[in-house]
């Protein structure tokens, strides 16, 4: 049977309130078990998923597919959803969605097998393991005719720092009482010929391979380069959308679909740009036996002048 169109305003609205739901869960859990009892097991290559990893994503699954039965959606744990329901999430027939009128007048229906939805539940695994609570972050990014449209992150433990973005419509935070306000900037857009003042770079991967090689070529072209480290895609995307940072460049495997595109579509809300290396956009269309890592890695910032400065600079180049 012919599904409805979808009101992407609405999908936004109800996007927002499960990844809030799902911060809350982690919050709580994590409260309730700590770090020493959360049910970790190895998904290989020292990737671990613990009980608040699935039961955050049944949380969101579940409530988009109460309202979106036919929706696509991709997430990081998807084979343990099923399992997961019944034991670790309060999981809710249908989340309220967010009434976003206010900053997004004009609505857009859209053919659901036009979208689709990236899910990563809890984004920064290793890094809550290790206690580095600040990296953690749930991202819901939809994808329409394979582009990020529109993007959540949901930081569970830092207070009122969760953003929301649309692309045609804005980037906002979204205040812990539930009000939308344009995404805050540190500093002001970056001039024609300015050059980056910061990189964001990972907490485990900074120090050696491939960027730190291409960190490296960057401070050598501009020595007052400031290099801040932090864990997690979806956090470093957001330090580069609020303008905490100018650049956050991942040149190698590593990341994945659902990592990126939350992230990617609140940084083109704001009038920024993710490449990869090769200078390509990322591929949201690529079939499931293709795998879903982005393999070429990512240059993202809130100027796109300075993803091209990195890229024809030849900072990635043979990494």
């Amino acid at each position: 049977m012919p599904q409805p169109p979808c009101s992407v305003r609405d999908l936004a609205g109800l996007c927002i309130a499960l990844a809030r739901e799902a911060a809350e869960f982690i919050r709580r859990g994590h409260a309730a078990r700590g770090t020493t009892s959360l049910d970790v097991v190895d998904k290989g290559g020292n990737d671990p998923q613990t009980a608040l990893d699935r039961g955050a994503e049944a949380i969101i699954v579940q409530g988009l597919r109460a309202r979106y039965p036919a929706l696509a959606i991709v997430g990081e744990e998807t084979g343990a959803v099923v399992a997961a329901l019944a034991n670790e999430a309060a999981v809710v027939a249908a989340a309220s969605r967010w009434d976003l009128t206010a900053c997004w007048p004009e609505d857009e229906d859209v053919e659901l097998d036009r979208l689709c939805v990236f899910v990563d539940p809890l984004d920064g695994t290793r890094e809550m393991l290790k206690g580095n609570l600040d990296s953690v972050t749930v991202l819901i990014g939809v994808c329409v005719d394979n582009r990020p449209r529109l993007g959540v992150i949901a930081a569970p433990f830092t207070s009122d720092d969760d953003v929301f973005g649309a692309v045609g419509v804005g980037a906002f935070r979204v205040a812990s009482d539930g009000a939308l306000r344009p995404l805050l900037q540190s500093h002001a857009p970056t001039r024609a010929g300015e050059l980056p003042a910061s990189v964001v770079v990972s907490n485990s991967r900074s120090e050696t391979g491939a960027v730190s090689d291409c960190v490296a070529r960057m401070r050598a072209a501009v020595p007052s380069l400031q290099v801040q480290r932090a864990g997690g895609c979806g956090r470093k995307l957001m330090v580069v959308a609020s303008r905490a940072a100018d650049l956050y460049v991942f040149p190698c495997a590593g990341t994945c679909l659902w990592d990126t595109c939350a992230g990617e579509a609140i940084l083109r809300a704001a009038g920024g740009l993710v490449l990869d290396r090769r200078g390509r956009e990322i591929d949201y269309a690529r079939a499931p036996e293709a795998g879903f890592e982005n393999r070429d890695g990512i240059v993202a910032s809130h100027d796109a002048r300075l993803v091209h400065w990195v890229l024809d600079g030849g900072f990635v180049a043979g990494l």
